[in-house]
């Protein structure tokens, strides 16, 4: 047995994000330990400084450090200490050490083609100035957007020139609400700018999601599942990163060196609440359409049955399907079946056959085949890779 791995998280614990990073990392200390752990919060750093972290380092002969870290002159002093590090929540990635990295680009797509999947023609974007996965969240939510040829309002707030709480100085945010053309698809870059959404949206009168639907990033479940109405939210592969990053410490520790290896968290799924539970549609059949098709996935479901459902012929319907979404019916059918197929998969334990039934495949072969042309991967294959990840 190896002697006792000794981890320091320099970490905001108030957020999901840093809690699910160190419940992977204790999964894996379960497995390969024995591993020991010192949990600081930033406010430590301000107190006692970079030097005082750096004493208990090396009184306490600890071997890695997880981190938000602010500059590369403290990098290069906690390097210097001995400590192996991995830096989380940057302004900008570090060059000289392992950053645990988002796909942020990725989120930013999914947003786009979820709010696109709902009809809606109007978008923005709420994010953070000056940070990496806030700016390539928008910008990847942006292209994705101007390639129907539509367009993106943005807002970011200058946090320097406004240190009071937001729900004090929310003026101008909800100017900017008023200002938006309604129904409005609002994507932010986490939980915590959506939140400020939600009551500055209070404060103008919007409603959500009728008016103003809103999608974040990083399902924080407190935030998430107490805000008013409940927020939807992108949820990320943290748990599974948190493996991979203890993974990564170890071989630091065994090799006695630096690693500069990123590791990239994917976004997982969107889980769908109150505050995008919305067709942004004019057309009432699409709206009876899509309605029908979300409630019979479990059934034998074909385009001629729900044309069955809508007073118009086969033809009228797909082709104001076609206008409205840019897909057919049956596409539409196929991409909710997977939607609900991935969110079974990741957030239960039935067997794949049973959830292929639920979700109207007519085999779990014929899925098999699109879900492997879809995500690279078979779905036994996913769930084992992704199954830390249960909300």
């Amino acid at each position: 047995m190896h002697a006792t791995r000794k981890i320091i998280f320099l970490l905001d614990l108030s957020e999901s994000f840093s809690r699910n990073l160190i419940q992977g990392i204790s999964r894996y200390a379960d497995i390969y330990g024995p591993w020991s752990f010192c949990k600081m919060t930033p406010s430590y750093r301000d107190q006692y400084g970079i030097e005082g972290i750096i004493e208990f380092a090396r009184e306490w002969k600890a071997d890695c450090l997880v981190g938000q870290f602010q500059d590369e002159n403290e990098v290069k002093q906690l390097i210097e200490a001995g400590l192996k590090l991995i830096a989380v929540d940057y302004i900008e990635p570090f060059d000289t050490i392992a950053n645990i990295s988002g796909n942020y680009r990725k989120s930013g797509e999914m947003a786009a083609d979820y709010f696109l999947s709902r009809g809606f023609k109007n978008f923005a974007f709420y994010g953070m100035p000056n940070t990496v996965w806030s700016r390539e969240r928008e910008n990847a939510f942006r292209k994705k957007i101007q390639a129907v040829g539509l367009s993106v309002n943005s807002y970011s707030p200058d946090a320097s020139k406004n240190r009071q709480f937001w729900f004090y100085t929310a003026s101008t945010l909800k100017d900017w609400l008023l200002s938006l053309p309604k129904p409005v698809a609002i994507f932010t870059c986490d939980d915590n700018r959506a939140e400020h959404l939600m009551e500055a949206a209070k404060m103008a009168k919007i409603h959500i999601p009728e008016e103003m639907a809103l999608l974040s990033v990083d399902n924080d479940e407190l935030i998430c599942k107490t805000s008013t109405p409940s927020l939807s939210s992108i949820q990320q592969d943290e748990i599974n990163g948190g493996f991979l990053a203890a993974e990564l410490m170890e071989k630091m520790i065994q090799e006695h060196r630096i690693i500069k290896q990123d590791i990239l968290l994917e976004p997982l799924q969107i889980i769908t609440r109150h505050s995008s539970d919305v067709f942004a549609l004019d057309d009432p059949y699409i709206k009876k359409a899509l309605i029908y098709i979300k409630e019979h996935l479990d059934t034998p479901l074909n385009v001629t049955e729900i044309c069955r459902q809508i007073p118009l012929s086969r033809r009228a319907l797909e082709i104001r399907f076609k206008n409205q979404l840019n897909r057919s019916i049956y596409e539409e059918v196929k991409r909710q079946r997977m939607e609900k197929f991935v969110f079974l998969l990741l957030n239960s334990d039935l067997p794949i056959n049973d959830m292929a039934t639920l979700c109207g495949f007519p085999d779990s072969k014929n899925l098999a085949r699109v879900f492997a042309s879809q995500f690279a991967m078979s779905p036994s294959v996913y769930r084992k890779r992704f199954s830390f990840n249960k909300i």
